[in-house]
């Protein structure tokens, strides 16, 4: 069963409504394929529903959702943060991307499903696609 890494461009996507984040989340939804989602992409959410570029009432009631649908693996315990600094100065990326990369090591992904370009300096398992 595939296992995938959802970054939070792939929730923007998502909410959207394009194809192939639908098609991701329907095989979710329905069981034939997991979920992972770092908790900070859950803060990035929110964050943004805050701001004003989601609707904040819609994306607070997707997150009381999600961790019945996706495993939300918490990114800020100690041996994760020191890991993650260490792949974020190898790859050359940013702390949020290096903690929701971090999650996805932790979570043994098969896939990760990013709007993130940076993501791709990351050369090993799992294979990252760019939406």
């Amino acid at each position: 069963m595939p296992r995938y890494g959802l970054d939070t461009g792939f929730f923007f996507r998502l909410f959207s409504g394009t194809e192939r984040t639908r098609a991701v989340w329907t095989d979710i939804v329905e069981a034939s394929a997991e979920g992972v989602v770092s908790s900070i992409s859950v803060y990035e959410l929110q964050r943004n529903a805050l701001k004003g570029l989601l609707v904040r009432e819609d994306v607070e009631a997707f997150l009381e959702e999600l961790p019945i649908l996706c495993v939300v693996h918490d990114s800020l315990s100690m041996d994760t943060v020191q890991r993650a600094a260490h792949l974020g100065w190898g790859n050359g990326l940013s702390m949020a991307d290096a903690l929701i990369l971090q999650a996805f090591l932790d979570e043994d992904v098969s896939h990760i499903l990013t709007t993130d370009h940076d993501l791709v300096a990351y050369e090993g398992d799992p294979k990252v696609e760019v939406l």
